[in-house]
């Protein structure tokens, strides 16, 4: 998995980690591909980048850097 910017995302791309959109928590799931609308919402909504899963980066590991509970 590997953090990619919004600008760089390509339809067909792999979330690596949920996304939780604003406070009606509408999520993107981990594994879900990526498609021009999810990525002009995420462009829209402000977000600077995701993490996507791809063969270059499968096989790195990850810490997490800000406990999930914090987000909600």
């Amino acid at each position: 998995m590997r953090f990619m910017l919004t600008e760089a995302l390509q339809p067909g791309m792999r979330v690596g980690r949920d996304i939780i959109f604003g406070k009606n928590a509408s999520m993107l799931y981990k594994g879900t591909l990526l498609t021009e609308k999810y990525i002009t919402r995420l462009c829209n909504g402000g977000y600077y980048g995701v993490y996507v899963t791809d063969p270059f980066s499968e096989e790195v590991e990850y810490g997490e850097v800000v406990d999930q509970r914090l987000y909600q």
